[in-house]
C-alpha cells in the first residue's frame, strides 16, 4: 500500500483540493441545525506533511500510535494497483515513522481489517482473515499466533492484566492470555465484527450479529445482553460515567445510551445505519454517523445538530484537541458502475459547531477512521495511501 512520497505544499494543492462552508441554517429551539457540505465561505487550509505508499490498501485498518509516534496499521493486497499481483503477498503489516518512513513490515497470507492494539510492553497485537490473531514484538517479529475458527476482523482491546481480548467470525469472544494461550471463550447467537470496549471496573462490552450487545465479566461469564434493531458490527464506546454508546447497523438505525446495567437509557434515531463507533467529547456530547449524515447528541439523548455529506459517512469520527471533528465519507457509484475503484472518498473537518472547516477531495476509496497524534497531525489512510494532514 504505500512507497513513501513527501508531498509539498504546492504538490497538495494539485493532489487536493479544500473548501471551506459557513452555513446559513438557523438553529431551532432544540439548538438543531443542519448544514451541509456544498455552501462556501471562509475556507480553511491543512497540508499534508507527508503520504505512505505501498501496494496494499490503507484503508482497511485504522492506525494506532506508539508512544514513540510510530504508526502501526494493516492492510490487503490491492490487486488493481499491484504490477504483479501474484507475487505480492495477500496481506501486510506496517509499522512507519513518525517522518513518514518505513520502520518494518510484516507478510501475512491475507488481508487485515483489523485495527491494532498496543501494549506496555511494545507488543502490537491485530487479527487477519485468515483466523489468526497476531502478536509481533516492537521490532516486527512474530511473538506468537492464536488461530480462532473465523475471520478475525474485530480489533484487539487489552486488558489491565494483559489479557487480550477478541471476537471472531465464529461467534466467540476470546480471552486470550500474553503469552498467547486461550483463557476463555465466550459464544453468542452470530459472528463478531464488533471489537470489545473494557470498562475501569474491567467489564468487556462487544456486540455480535444477532442484535445484541453483551457485557461480560473477566471470567468470561455474561452480566447481560442489550437487544438492539439491528446487528452490532462496531465497537461500544464507554463514557466518563460508565454509559455505553453503541449503534446499530440496519436502516434506519438508531445510537444506543445503555446504562452500566444493561438498561436503556435512551436511544437516538438516525436517518440511516449507524455503522460505526461514536465518539464522545470532552463536554459529553457524542458524534455518530448514520447514512448520510454525522449527528451531534446531548448527553440526555437529544440532536443537537446534524451535518449533511453528499454520500454516506464511511469511518468513525476523531476530535482534536480545539474540538474539530473529522470524518470520513465516501461518493456514491454510478448505477451498474464497474469501476475498480469504485469509490472516492473525502475527509472533513467539522467545527464544534457543525459548520465545515474544510473537505480534502477525491481521495482513493476505503477511507480508514481518522486518528489524532498528540502534536494535533491527523492520521487517515485512503486507497494505498497513509497521510499524515496538519491542519
Amino acid at each position: 500500500m504505500r512507497r513513501l512520497l513527501v508531498v509539498s505544499l504546492v504538490a497538495v494543492v494539485a493532489f487536493l483540493s479544500v473548501t471551506g462552508c459557513k452555513p446559513t441554517a438557523k438553529k431551532t429551539a432544540d439548538e438543531s441545525q443542519k448544514v451541509g457540505a456544498s455552501r462556501a465561505s471562509e475556507p480553511a487550509t491543512f497540508a499534508v506533511q507527508w503520504r505512505f505508499e505501498t501496494d496494499y490498501d490503507a484503508g482497511h485498518s485504522s492506525s494506532a500510535i506508539g508512544d514513540d509516534g510510530t504508526l502501526y496499521y494493516g492492510g490487503g493486497r490491492a490487486i488493481y494497483r499491484a504490477k504483479d499481483p501474484k507475487k505480492v503477498p495477500g496481506g501486510m503489516f506496517f509499522a512507519v515513522n513518525p517522518d513518514g518512513s518505513k520502520k518494518w513490515e510484516f507478510a501475512l497470507d491475507d488481508v487485515v481489517f483489523s485495527s491494532p492494539a498496543l501494549a506496555e510492553d511494545g507488543t502490537v497485537y491485530f487479527g487477519s482473515e485468515d483466523h489468526r490473531l497476531y502478536a509481533l514484538g516492537p521490532k516486527g517479529k512474530k511473538k506468537w499466533t492464536f488461530t480462532t475458527g473465523g475471520r478475525v476482523t474485530s480489533s484487539p482491546a487489552i486488558g489491565r492484566d494483559g489479557t487480550v481480548y477478541v471476537g471472531s467470525g465464529d461467534k466467540k469472544l476470546y480471552a486470550v492470555s500474553a503469552d498467547g494461550k486461550k483463557e476463555w471463550a465466550f459464544k453468542t447467537g452470530d459472528r463478531i465484527i464488533s471489537s470489545p470496549a473494557i470498562a475501569s471496573d474491567g467489564t468487556i462490552y462487544i456486540g455480535s450479529d444477532d442484535h445484541k450487545l453483551y457485557a461480560i465479566d473477566p471470567d468470561g461469564t455474561r452480566r447481560w445482553a442489550f437487544t438492539t434493531e439491528g446487528p452490532v458490527f462496531r465497537a461500544p464506546t464507554i463514557g466518563s460515567d460508565g454509559t455505553i454508546y453503541v449503534g446499530s447497523n440496519e436502516g434506519p438505525g438508531y445510537l444506543y445510551a445503555i446504562n452500566p446495567d444493561g438498561t436503556e437509557k435512551w436511544r437516538f434515531k438516525s436517518d440511516g445505519p449507524v455503522g460505526y463507533s461514536p465518539v464522545v467529547g470532552s463536554d459529553g456530547t457524542i458524534y455518530a454517523g448514520g447514512g448520510q449524515e454525522l449527528y451531534a447528541v446531548h448527553p440526555d439523548g437529544t440532536k443537537k445538530w446534524v451535518f449533511e455529506t453528499p454520500a454516506g459517512i464511511d469511518s468513525s469520527a476523531a476530535i482534536g484537541k480545539n474540538g474539530t471533528i473529522y470524518v470520513g465519507s465516501h461518493e456514491t457509484v454510478p448505477r451498474g458502475s464497474h469501476t475498480v475503484p469504485p469509490l472516492t472518498s473525502n475527509l472533513y473537518a467539522i467545527n464544534p459547531d457543525g459548520t465545515q472547516r474544510w473537505k480534502s477531495m477525491d481521495l482513493d476509496s476505503g477511507l480508514s477512521s481518522p486518528i489524532i497524534g498528540a502534536d494535533g497531525t491527523v492520521y487517515v489512510g485512503a486507497g494505498r495511501i497513509l497521510y499524515a494532514l496538519a491542519p
